[in-house]
């Protein structure tokens, strides 16, 4: 094969609290193992106390599984991290080309190149509203002091892209650059919607809409292929705790009424088969909350505020 792979880098730059992960939760859904044209994201904060390393190690961690899986096409890769000067983007870029020219070494495999794109995302440097953001994130940690005095740049992608070419003679495809605004959040994106289950679900669920409950079986049958077969017997039914953590943690004042009245209009018990090679298999279930009902219920009664 001869062919120019293609990278494709998506760098989120903005003060704590700007909205970047909100941004990369929602357009880079992390399903690559099932699409091998699906998209990825590199978390900076997970290894921010690796220090100089912090990129690296983020790549190697959570890059590489990746790479396995969609080494021949494009690879699409957002970085999200505290990301806020010239210095810190070039950094980022130098550790990626780094880490492509000893990880990926597709020249052996018979690639004649690989071109690189550089799409930067700047948040805008609205202080009062990324404190405002952060505030509401329910972290134990707040990121105050980092939002008050961290420098910010507002990047140009012509000095980035002749910066690029200058050091490094690169095959650059293009450096653009994405202007995003940052605003302020609502209770549901900052609480209610990351206690979804984004990544797994069931069906065809919207993503970032349901809390689901540990899984049970309703039963079915198993089997071999020397003849042997079998029933297997319903499991007892589970309480649906992953909701009660969380109400107990948002609306810790509700009362037994109100809880009986969200359990009639927000949860539902839902069914799916699992087939298996050698036998009809087995029926699972599980409890299944529809948060964004959750959340205007819980506004109705007044039992939290936007």
């Amino acid at each position: 094969m001869n062919e120019n792979i293609q990278f494709e880098f998506h760098i989120l730059m903005g003060l704590p609290g700007s909205g970047k992960t909100y941004w990369a939760r929602h357009n880079y859904p992390t399903n690559y193992f099932g699409n091998h044209c699906g998209r990825m994201i590199v978390d900076l904060d997970k290894f921010k106390d690796s220090n100089d390393k912090m990129i690296f190690n983020a790549l190697n961690e959570e890059f590489k599984n990746y790479m396995n899986y969609c080494r021949y096409e494009k690879i699409d890769v957002c970085v999200d991290g505290p990301i806020t000067t010239y210095n810190h983007l070039y950094k980022v870029i130098d550790d990626i080309l780094k880490y492509i020219k000893l990880k990926c070494q597709w020249k052996k495999e018979g690639y004649a190149d690989y071109s690189l794109s550089f799409i930067i995302h700047q948040w805008n440097e609205d202080r009062n509203t990324c404190l405002y953001n952060d505030e509401r994130r329910g972290r134990i940690t707040k990121s105050m002091v980092a939002i008050k005095n961290f420098d910010y740049d507002n990047i140009d992608p012509i000095i980035v892209e002749n910066h690029l070419r200058e050091i490094y003679k690169l095959n650059i495809n293009k450096v653009e650059k994405i202007n995003h605004m940052v605003e302020k959040t609502t209770t549901f994106e900052q609480i209610f919607e990351p206690a979804c289950d984004n990544q797994h679900g069931h069906g065809n669920d919207e993503q970032g809409r349901y809390l689901y409950s540990e899984e049970w079986s309703l039963g079915g049958e198993w089997g071999n292929c020397w003849g042997d077969h079998g029933n297997v017997f319903p499991e007892t039914e589970k309480e649906f705790v992953e909701l009660d953590d969380f109400l107990e943690r948002v609306a810790p004042n509700i009362t037994f009424l109100q809880y009986k009245k969200i359990r009639n209009h927000c949860v539902e018990q839902i069914e799916w088969h699992v087939p298996d090679y050698y036998s009809s298999g087995t029926d699972e279930a599980c409890w299944r909350c529809d948060m964004r009902k959750l959340y205007d219920m819980l506004k109705e009664m007044k039992l939290i505020e936007d």
